[in-house]
């Protein structure tokens, strides 16, 4: 099982997805007790939001996300959508819902 941290809940594949949401707290604490994140945060003012909250440094991607079962993702997901021209502009800490995705084939 592999815990993925992203920034949208996204269903790359067939199965079935369980998502529910997390307070920002819950967010923190599974990133900062997890073992063996990967990160598919493709924007670089999340994972400085992430860093600041939780002490995790962790890399830009925007590779595309796959998922076998019993995967996890956590997600920290901007309650907007940003206008095309305006991706990258600043955001504000509480402009975020949080999200814990479990994949099942």
């Amino acid at each position: 099982m592999k815990i993925k941290v992203m920034n949208s809940a996204m269903m790359p594949h067939e199965g079935q997805y369980d998502c529910r949401k997390i307070s920002k707290k819950e967010f923190c604490e599974a990133i900062q007790n997890a073992d063996g994140l990967e990160s598919y945060i493709g924007y670089p003012q999340n994972i400085d939001l992430i860093l600041r909250w939780t002490g995790v440094s962790l890399p830009l991607c925007r590779d595309s996300t796959t998922f076998e079962e019993g995967d996890q993702a956590l997600v920290m997901r901007l309650d907007y959508r940003v206008s095309p021209g305006e991706k990258g502009r600043p955001v504000q800490e509480s402009d975020f819902s949080f999200f814990l995705v479990t994949f099942r084939r």
